[in-house]
């Protein structure tokens, strides 16, 4: 692949390089997220198909993925949950999901997308 730099050469950068290079990815509503299950959804189809919590789950437990503040707001993340990012708080995104679920909640709903990949290797072997 080769970018145009602002001195007018060209720049050759394979793949690997650029993936090393991704220090954070904002997404929008258009945004297709590219990740497992919902490879070919975008951000919109996700909120209107009630995949919040999915959504949240990605904020808190996936590095270099960050959402607009509008869409942090409309999957109901609160300021004070915001995190640093590039980074993870897998502790305060179970701390929200408890909050908006009621304390009864058990921990299997949050993780029950970290536990159906565990599950998925298992079957493998």
């Amino acid at each position: 692949m080769s970018f145009k730099s602002i001195d007018g050469n060209f720049l050759d950068i394979t793949n690997d390089e650029l993936d090393n290079q991704l220090i954070l990815r904002t997404l929008t509503k258009k945004t297709k997220l590219k990740i497992r299950k919902y490879y070919d959804k975008t951000v919109q189809d996700l909120i209107e198909g009630e995949q919040k919590d999915y959504l949240r789950w990605c904020y808190f437990n996936l590095e270099k993925i960050s959402f607009t503040e509008d869409i942090l707001k409309e999957i109901k993340i609160p300021k004070k949950y915001y995190i640093n990012k590039p980074g993870i708080n897998k502790e305060l995104g179970e701390e929200l999901e408890k909050t908006l679920r009621g304390e009864k909640t058990s921990k299997y709903h949050f993780n029950k997308y970290k536990f159906h990949k565990d599950r998925l290797k298992k079957d493998k072997s």
